[in-house]
């Protein structure tokens, strides 16, 4: 799944433990709505969202996409 900035997920019930820091994993939140705001390549694709109340790192396999803007990006990001 391709995903654009702005496009709203929702992440997977029964997140894993995966390669991220220690003190990022308390900010992953399963079932939990939100705003696709960057990504990083760094180890491998994942993706920036941010939540109400934090933002986390997702894999793409772990984030299902709920709704894609209808107003084009100002900077046409696809990412």
């Amino acid at each position: 799944m391709m995903f654009n900035i702005n496009d709203i997920v929702i992440t997977n019930s029964m997140l894993e433990s995966r390669d991220f820091l220690p003190e990022s994993h308390a900010e992953r939140k399963p079932s939990s709505i939100g705003i696709i705001t960057g990504l990083s390549d760094s180890h491998g694709l994942c993706f920036k969202v941010q939540h109400k109340r934090s933002t986390a790192y997702y894999d793409p396999d772990e984030l299902t996409l709920i709704l894609r803007p209808t107003t084009p990006n100002p900077n046409n990001n696809t990412i």
